[in-house]
């Protein structure tokens, strides 16, 4: 196996790894160049050309390992945007503040690879119409966030036992108290749904990201009951070939997958 082989078969088992990979490959990259210009440049220009270098590594290194186009754009911005924010002169705790700040919301990427991004009603009441009208049912949100989605069915189908799970400190805290506020009886678990059992799960809702879907399409097949539903917003369910995935447009080109455990 050649190098860029190894490192595409690091990332690919260990995908959380990649903003490390990317980090550390970058750091040196960046050492590498102010080496080279700062000593015959001014301060000025050579900070500028170190930046625009390590904007085109970044980018090119994205490329290399097979990071989508998108993302190569993105990682190409982000020296270029530091350059712009040191260039105001503020006081490092601001950025230290922000830091901790993006932390208590979005730590938890790091792991899951899945952002906070809310659904919407219109989403919840197609949900709710696969609901069963005249049995109690267990109704699992991953990545519950802000709690909108469990709330909002557990006031369609109260007799439901509805669970959110959110790993994000400060969402999860949020959702708590505005359950506690308006005295809806559902759960929200600050766990990660990875180490979860399914088996007791009726519907399992989610609105994740690509990276998180075959892991999470596997873990249901092992564990869901026969008839149980694994409903995914936006993202596709990778099923095997011999399995019917149901789509129900929604609005704006994004569809609702509809997989039920056979």
């Amino acid at each position: 196996m050649n190098s860029r082989q190894i490192v595409l078969s690091f990332i690919k088992n260990r995908p959380q790894f990649t903003s490390l990979f990317l980090l550390f490959a970058l750091t040196i990259i960046s050492f590498v160049i102010k080496a080279l210009f700062s000593s015959e440049l001014p301060a000025e220009i050579a900070t500028t050309y170190q930046l625009i270098f390590i904007a085109i590594a970044a980018a090119l290194l994205s490329y290399w390992i097979g990071l989508p186009k998108w993302w190569c754009w993105i990682n190409a911005l982000f020296p270029i945007m530091i350059g712009i924010f040191q260039s105001f002169n503020w006081s490092s705790s601001i950025f230290l503040a922000g830091f901790l700040i993006l932390a208590l919301f979005y730590w938890s990427n790091f792991l899951t690879r899945v952002p906070y991004y809310p659904s919407s009603e219109v989403v919840w009441s197609e949900i709710a119409d696969l609901l069963p009208s005249d049995q109690p049912v267990n109704v699992l949100e991953i990545g519950s966030g802000f709690g909108g989605f469990c709330l909002f069915i557990k006031k369609q189908k109260p007799d439901a036992t509805v669970v959110g799970v959110e790993l994000s400190p400060i969402i999860w805290l949020y959702s708590r108290m505005r359950q506690q506020a308006l005295k809806i009886d559902c759960q929200f678990l600050r766990q990660d749904y990875r180490r979860m059992n399914f088996a007791q799960q009726d519907l399992i809702f989610a609105f994740l990201s690509p990276a998180a879907m075959p892991a999470l399409y596997l873990q249901a097949k092992k564990q869901m009951k026969t008839g149980a539903i694994l409903a995914s917003y936006c993202f596709e369910i990778p099923c095997a070939h011999n399995e019917t995935i149901e789509k129900i447009e929604i609005s704006y080109g994004k569809t609702l997958h509809i997989w039920r455990k056979t």
